[in-house]
């Protein structure tokens, strides 16, 4: 079973300039993943935000929208399809959006 878990590495609560929205960051991707493997993808902001924000996510297999999948886990067992991954993420912090995605490939 291949289980991708984003969360969120934020600590602390900052004023945000809302000329400037926050950078999102993704890291633990890796290009590609072989069926029945682990992968951990952690995001971050850049200023770090932790109260209030509101974070979104979702998910994409070669192409389409995985319908019902708008959560920071998901599941993808041998049963179900190998192909290429998307996840966008998008953070929702008082009146300023920012989004970031990663690819990737599992055989």
């Amino acid at each position: 079973m291949l289980t991708l878990v984003l969360s969120g590495c934020a600590a602390t609560c900052v004023e945000t300039d809302l000329q400037r929205p926050p950078d999102i960051t993704l890291y633990g991707v890796k290009e590609s993943i072989p069926s029945g493997t682990d992968m951990t993808i952690c995001v971050s902001t850049e200023p770090s935000l932790s109260c209030g924000e509101v974070f979104l996510y979702e998910w994409y297999l070669n192409g389409f929208l995985l319908d019902g999948e708008t959560e920071d886990t998901i599941r993808i067992g041998f049963d179900l399809e190998r192909g290429r991954y998307r996840l966008d993420v998008a953070v929702s912090f008082e009146e300023i959006v920012s989004s970031s995605y990663c690819e990737f490939t599992v055989y």
